[in-house]
């Protein structure tokens, strides 16, 4: 969010597949995200059925995890293209023609066939399995460690536009409906159906920008506070070190971001070219040294700040030095925790964390 982006997410429900895979299916609004296989909309997704992986350059790939996190793999050795592992050398992936596997070293594999995931399998040997048919999941079921027995934990059902319209839990189903929002004339999720009898609506800005998310009878309005992300998620990725989100708020109020230089129609329109600078809760405000810099990605050394403001007029502050590798928190009752990452160049040791402070401590 440091950057104008913004994310909401919640839960839709709990796959139930014993102890190593009982976690939530998400639904997550990300204003960057782009459309996707699921919805084939802008901006929603669910991150525990979209990781897949992502070839980048000679030998290297991108992991994105069942949290949406990215991770970059590279060769472990220059000679061998097919045995790489992440910056920190937690996980390795194994190529094997359009078969990848990834693997930590207490016993956790996924595996992907070109890009897809089609299993997780624990460390005690259970399996987690993604069907599909014609390229579109169908089904999400868990293994027992005898490789026989196993049941369906969830199915999925798609309209005639091939969007996901249904998602069957066994006890209790979601649906989806969509339509045309704003002026973009593009098609929109527009409605959650719960199977409480609960619906949620989405409604958008002029060019398509999530604007407000109702009830079916009241506006959704949980905290808005900026956090770091604390839910544990099974089975296990990566920790993600800096995660801030946004519950669901309404009306959310945007702006274009400053990195939009192109003024063509086309980039004004883009909705990923929006930020947020206000919900119900809180106000927010944005320095960027260089346009077109992000908290992963800085440019030109750029310093990057957020500043949130409540109803009452208290402040917390975030900003991130690029160059000195200084991260500074300071929250609404002024504690101050500060971040001091490695800057040295190398993919294995620029980003580390080297010391963590709390009001000078």
């Amino acid at each position: 969010m440091i950057d104008g982006s913004w994310a909401l997410d919640q839960n839709i429900a709990t796959l139930k597949g014993g102890a190593d895979f009982t976690f939530p299916l998400q639904l997550v609004y990300a204003n960057a995200q782009p459309a996707e296989s699921l919805f084939q909309t802008h901006g929603f997704h669910i991150p525990q059925l979209s990781s897949r992986l992502i070839p980048r350059g000679k030998g290297e790939l991108i992991w994105v995890d069942l949290s949406g996190g990215s991770h970059l793999f590279t060769p472990l050795e220059k000679r061998d293209l097919n045995r790489l592992g992440d910056r920190y050398r937690n996980w390795f992936a194994e190529v094997d023609g359009d078969k990848i596997t990834i693997r930590n070293r207490e016993g956790w594999q996924y595996l992907y066939v070109n890009g897809a995931l089609q299993s997780v399998k624990s460390a005690a040997g259970r399996t987690l399995q993604y069907v599909y048919r014609t390229g579109r999941l169908l089904e999400l079921g868990v293994v027992g460690d005898d490789q026989k027995t196993g049941r369906a934990l969830a199915k999925f059902a798609y309209d005639r536009n091939g969007r996901l319209d249904a998602i069957d839990f066994g006890a209790s189903v979601h649906r989806f409906a969509y339509g045309r929002a704003g002026r973009s004339h593009k098609e929109s999720l527009l409605a959650w159906l719960r199977p409480t009898g609960q619906t949620l609506r989405f409604a958008y800005g002029e060019v398509g920008q999530l604007r407000a998310i109702e009830t079916s009878a009241a506006v959704v309005a949980e905290t808005a506070e900026p956090k770091l992300a604390t839910a544990t998620q099974a089975p296990p990725v990566p920790p993600t070190v800096h995660s801030y989100e946004t519950a669901f708020s309404a009306p959310l109020k945007t702006e274009k971001r400053n990195r939009v230089r192109d003024s063509s129609k086309d980039a004004q329109n883009n909705p990923a070219n929006w930020r947020l600078v206000a919900d119900h809760l809180f106000e927010y405000r944005y320095t960027q040294g260089t346009p077109g810099a992000t908290r992963f990605s800085p440019r030109g050394g750029a310093v990057l700040g957020l500043t949130v403001r409540n109803k009452a007029g208290a402040e917390a502050r975030l900003t991130y030095n690029a160059q000195a590798g200084e991260e500074t928190m300071v929250d609404f009752g002024g504690v101050e925790t500060r971040k001091f990452f490695h800057v040295a160049p190398g993919k294995l040791f620029n980003g580390k964390l080297r010391r963590l402070e709390r009001n000078g401590a």
